[in-house]
């Protein structure tokens, strides 16, 4: 992805709508570009494409990352690795299936309060 457009859909994945990602490439390059911006994952929803269907994948949904205890008592930094490590972790339990994801991924400050 290049960066213009990299830039874009950070920008429209910190607008409370999310935004939708392609492949898990894209999702570990914007994860990684927002990281530097200090912003985390808060959300990540994720659908197997079957043809032209999509079928919500609820057993690999990233949902509440604010209010996991370890991430409510971490400092802005940690929050970003916790939270990037939570999207491996979910990242490393799809690839092990032979089938096609796509994501949709919500963003915040990593520096902002928890609600």
């Amino acid at each position: 992805m290049e960066a213009s457009n990299l830039q874009n859909v950070i920008e429209e994945a910190r607008t409370g709508r999310g935004v939708e990602i392609a492949d898990a490439h894209n999702l570990q390059q914007v994860i990684l570009a927002a990281a530097a911006q200090g912003l985390m994952a808060i959300r990540v929803e994720v659908s197997e494409k079957q043809g032209d269907l999509l079928r919500p994948r609820p057993d690999l949904l990233l949902y509440g990352l604010y209010y996991e205890a370890e991430i409510q008592a971490a400092s802005p930094i940690e929050r970003i690795r916790l939270t990037s490590q939570a999207v491996d972790e979910m990242l490393a339990l799809a690839t092990r299936e032979d089938a096609t994801f796509q994501f949709e991924l919500w963003l915040d400050e990593a520096a902002d309060e928890t609600p």
